[in-house]
């Protein structure tokens, strides 16, 4: 998966948890799932290169680096 690959899959997890019009969800899920609101939320928007590890844990996957020929 690439980095928007996984980040449309927490957006697909936050609707889960939208409670009111307009929400995102994210901050909810991020809470159901233990995962630090700020590193995430940096994450989301691209301030961070990798996906932090909670975020990885919630969503069940893990970095695995893959190196081909060119």
């Amino acid at each position: 998966m690439t980095q928007e690959e996984v980040r449309a899959l927490v957006r697909l997890h936050m609707q889960q948890h939208a409670t009111r019009k307009g929400s995102t969800g994210f901050r909810a899920w991020c809470i159901a799932h233990g995962v630090a609101v700020a590193h995430a939320s940096q994450w989301m928007r691209g301030e961070q290169k990798t996906p932090p590890s909670d975020v990885l844990d919630a969503l069940g996957l893990e970095v695995s680096y893959v190196f081909k020929r060119r």
